[in-house]
């Protein structure tokens, strides 16, 4: 079996991480801010018991991610416009970030996170705390089995190349790819210049 992969805030153990990163009251604060996705809020619903899989429950969070990041760019021209600026389109400042509330969060397939450029930056991933919140692979999931064609789990970019993948992050939590699964990779991340 290959080990969980443990992520932390900025490469330090959780008890060096800033102490607010992980207070709860910190955490409900941040929730009212717009482009903060709680998976197991509705109408996404990931079930952080680990009793039912939350592959599809959390798709639906990623793809709310998706469109909030790519909506970002007509948001920030619009704000332009407003200023009267002129001048290129503007870069998106929309940011998306995907809660896990501690738990368990069994999943049977990959979660893409970026499927086009549009949607491939200012995307993170954030658990309550590394020790309590784990995303999990079934064992023997359709797919991971065979190393020789490996499969991501978490994957920040699910195409060849981006160089526009800006201040993405992952942080938090634990990725577990379970028993029997050879072949699964836990993570890809990708990310250029800030993340």
């Amino acid at each position: 079996m290959i080990p969980a992969l443990v992520l932390s805030w900025g490469g330090l153990a959780a008890a060096e991480a800033p102490a607010g990163l992980y207070d709860p009251a910190a955490r409900a604060a941040m929730a009212e801010l717009d482009g903060w996705i709680d998976v197991t809020a509705a109408p996404f619903n990931a079930d952080p018991t680990g009793r039912r899989d939350s592959t599809a429950a959390i798709g639906r969070a990623i793809a709310q991610a998706q469109r909030d990041v790519a909506s970002g760019r007509k948001h920030r021209n619009a704000i332009r416009a407003a200023e009267g600026k002129k001048g290129g389109p503007g870069r998106s400042r929309t940011h998306a970030t995907l809660y896990f509330p501690a738990g368990t969060y069994r999943v049977s397939d990959s979660l893409v996170l970026a499927d086009s450029i549009e949607a491939s930056r200012y995307l993170h991933v954030v658990g309550q705390d590394r020790a309590r919140t784990v995303i999990r692979l079934d064992d023997r999931a359709k797919g991971f089995g065979d190393p020789e064609n490996p499969k991501v789990l978490v994957n920040f970019l699910d195409f060849w190349w981006s160089n526009s993948a800006f201040c993405n992050s992952i942080e938090g939590l634990t990725i577990d790819v379970g028993a029997g699964n050879p072949g699964a990779v836990a993570l890809r991340y990708h990310n250029n210049n800030i993340g």
